[in-house]
């Protein structure tokens, strides 16, 4: 429709151009016979005839049909732009009710109760892992198949049972690393454990109390944790739940310690932790001069790792270390009392001093340095006994009169008999010296062996070279 309508009007244009042309001075010329012997008109005459050859050499035609190529073109261009004008509208609108849609949903969903419900499973998934994480450190490290045989021949449901009997705490505070330096951190703890002392009711076998201490540093400055009887700590790993003290950490009376890390100097003080009645570390770091110390006492240590400069344990009178680990000058000294280590690693020297009727059970474990047990006050009721299975010893001597020791299945780079009583099995001797003694050396390889007196016999052992010791005297 545009199209013609153009045509038209430029035709009609045209048209009328040219006839006001031609028209407009024949209209303006006087009529024949006037205005002085018709000289004027010849000149009109002339004078249109160079209009209209100045008209003709314009070419209109080649520029009326110019126009109107050019006004075709521009309604073509007008009729494309026009549709996508019309596309873009029709998907804009789409988009806005589609948006507007979506819009509505979102405002239907109560965000805020999901974001909050969300962030409460975060949370919690969070505690579980780190609990996990603490539960995964101790399947590692050398001799794994052994490790794994020993775990399975433990019992475990009767363990469980145990555990699962005990009191659980009533009363749970805890303690977060919120403060504006570690040392507000240590007086926040500090602060804890002080509320307890005066709390009612107060800690008691039937109202336990627990402190439960988020992940951060806490300073304790010079100053000490009294754990008073059924005041347990646990944190939520030992990795990044660490209390440290220029003296000792904390005193610890019936209760237990877990998932943290207790720090003192290593070079300075006294012991980390000192432990009067019962004492139970679960996956816990104990550092400083000395581990554990009291007189006297009973610990249990699981999953965990003691680095003391001198002695992982001092006088205390009965342990119990699974799946953990000393790193220290020398073991424990005790004035009596039973030890079991069991899939664990001693390092230094393990040193037992005045001992009376202490049995020592070592089980699928590695001691780095000497097992010197010493009787400092010989008596023949001051008696110890050493167990030895399935573990892999760098040096063993065996020498007072009321020292026996059995050992089976297991690996000794050098041992030292001068006195005392020694059964072996199935073992293998680096280096053996056995200048006296009472013995019973059966099926095990003696390296080196110089057995010179006392009461020792080798049946079916072997030297170094798998030759057959000659008679069952060796």
């Amino acid at each position: 429709m545009y199209r013609i309508k153009a045509k038209g009007l430029c035709l009609n244009t045209s048209i009328l151009i040219f006839m006001s042309v031609i028209t407009l001075p024949l209209m303006a010329a006087p009529p024949p016979g006037g205005g002085g012997a018709g000289g004027g008109t010849q000149e009109q005459i002339t004078d249109l005839d160079e209009r209209v050859s100045v008209i003709e050499s314009q070419d209109l035609d080649n520029r009326i049909n110019t126009a109107q190529l050019a006004a075709e073109s521009a309604f073509v261009h007008a009729d494309i732009v026009a549709e996508d004008v019309r596309i873009i509208a029709h998907d804009a609108l789409a988009v806005a009710g589609d948006a507007s849609t979506r819009i509505t949903n979102l405002e239907n969903q109560d965000l805020d109760n999901r974001i909050t419900t969300a962030q409460s499973v975060a949370d919690e998934a969070h505690l579980v892992a780190v609990d996990a994480r603490a539960q995964v450190t101790v399947l590692g490290g050398e001799n794994l198949p052994t490790r794994v045989s020993a775990i399975e021949s433990l019992n475990l449901e009767s363990r469980l049972s145990d555990l699962e009997s005990l009191s659980q705490p009533n009363r749970v505070i805890t303690v977060s690393a919120h403060g504006a330096s570690p040392a507000d951190n240590g007086l926040a703890l500090i602060d804890a454990v002080n509320m307890i002392t005066s709390s009612h009711p107060a800690p008691s076998a039937t109202e336990p109390y627990l402190i439960l201490i988020y992940p951060g540093n806490y300073d304790l400055g010079s100053s000490i944790l009294n754990l008073s009887s059924f005041v347990s700590l646990k944190g939520f790993d030992k990795s990044n739940t660490v209390i440290y003290s220029t003296v000792r950490v904390a005193n610890v009376s019936n209760s237990s310690v877990e998932s943290l890390t207790l720090r003192s100097p290593l070079d300075t003080g006294s012991s980390a932790v000192n432990v009067s009645t019962i004492a139970r570390f679960k996956d816990v770091n104990i550092e400083g001069r000395w581990g554990i110390s009291g007189t006297g006492t009973t610990v249990e240590v699981i999953h965990s790792t003691i680095k003391s400069h001198f002695k992982c344990f001092t006088f205390v009178a009965k342990i119990t270390m699974d799946n953990s680990e000393c790193e220290g000058l020398s073991f424990f000294d005790t004035h009596g009392g039973d030890i079991k280590v069991s899939n664990s690693v001693i390092g230094g020297n393990w040193v037992v001093f005045d001992g009376p009727s202490t049995n020592i059970e070592i089980r699928n474990s590695k001691v780095t340095g000497s097992i010197t047990p010493t009787n400092v006050n010989p008596s023949p009721t001051q008696n110890i006994t050493i167990a030895i299975t399935n573990s892999d010893i760098n040096t063993l001597k065996v020498g007072f009169p009321s020292l026996t020791v059995d050992l089976l299945f297991s690996r000794v780079s050098s041992l030292e008999q001068t006195d005392g009583n020694l059964f072996m099995s199935h073992s293998i001797i680096g280096s053996l010296n056995a200048p006296t003694g009472t013995g019973n050396y059966v099926n095990s390889q003696l390296g080196s062996p110089n057995i010179t007196g006392g009461s020792i016999t080798c049946p079916f052992s072997y030297d170094e070279n798998y030759q057959l010791l000659s008679g069952v005297s060796c």
